[in-house]
């Protein structure tokens, strides 16, 4: 887990280098990341997959969000899988699960 945020930091703060294309937060109004940035026609920024977990929930994609808890603090929101949605309309940050966050999209 602490890998994961470790990740989710680094890519906040995305570089600006020649030929990256810079994302922007959209406000979710408690929808997954992948709703919210369609809305804007953008994608999120998926930086990982649930693996290891045995149950249904092995192969969702953990997007880029961010919530406030204490400031706005990096977090990760688990995508939806088929009808699987469970967990996908909150940003899990290190303390706190919120459904008013941000998607960072692209």
């Amino acid at each position: 887990m602490f890998k994961l945020f470790v990740i989710f930091s680094l890519l906040v703060f995305p570089c600006t280098a020649s030929g990256h294309q810079e994302g922007q937060w959209v406000k979710s109004n408690a929808v997954n990341c992948l709703d919210t940035c369609k809305k804007v026609n953008l994608k999120p920024l998926q930086t990982d997959v649930v693996t290891g977990a045995s149950n249904i929930h092995n192969g969702r994609p953990y997007y880029v969000c961010r919530a406030e808890a204490e400031g706005k603090r990096p977090g990760m929101n688990i995508g939806p899988l088929g009808p699987i949605n469970d967990w996908a309309n909150i940003c899990i940050t290190n303390i706190a699960k919120r459904s008013n966050f941000e998607c960072y999209c692209k």
